[in-house]
């Protein structure tokens, strides 16, 4: 009688928890990039709106943006 030996095939869960593993902090380093990003952007819109305000206050002196209506 003739019997076959199979290759012992390892499970995959050890595997599959390093790539969980590698995914979150994957993940979790994107996460931070963004809010990164976020948080340069809103400082400098903050700080150029502090120097060259979009809206000026009303009654600030200097030159008139809008012209006058004829």
């Amino acid at each position: 009688m003739r019997t076959t030996m199979m290759a012992h095939v390892p499970s995959r869960r050890l595997d599959d928890l390093k790539e969980r593993e590698k995914d979150i902090a994957t993940l979790a380093a994107v996460v931070a990039v963004i809010i990164a990003l976020y948080a340069v952007m809103f400082v400098a819109l903050y700080r150029w709106n502090r120097y060259a305000p979009l809206f000026p206050p009303d009654g600030a002196d200097g030159p008139s943006i809008m012209a006058p209506i004829p």
